[in-house]
């Protein structure tokens, strides 16, 4: 596959149940907000669980303080 420029991403919302658009430019996102489960398309049709979803994010920070 040669490198592509993807200038037409659209980003979908719905629910799990919904039926995933087709026919979408390659990137797109859908977006199922009552799982928080990301999908992309690599070919416009196919979704594919995205490996970054929307869930949660922890942070631990560590703070040191000389004197």
């Amino acid at each position: 596959m040669a490198v592509q420029l993807i200038g037409t991403i659209q980003k979908y919302v719905g629910l799990s149940g919904d039926t995933k658009p087709t026919g979408v430019p390659v990137g797109s996102t859908f977006l199922e907000y009552n799982t928080r489960a990301t999908y992309i398309t690599y070919d416009g049709t196919l979704w594919t669980p995205h490996p970054e979803d929307l869930g949660e994010k922890t942070v631990t920070i560590r703070i040191s303080i000389r004197t």
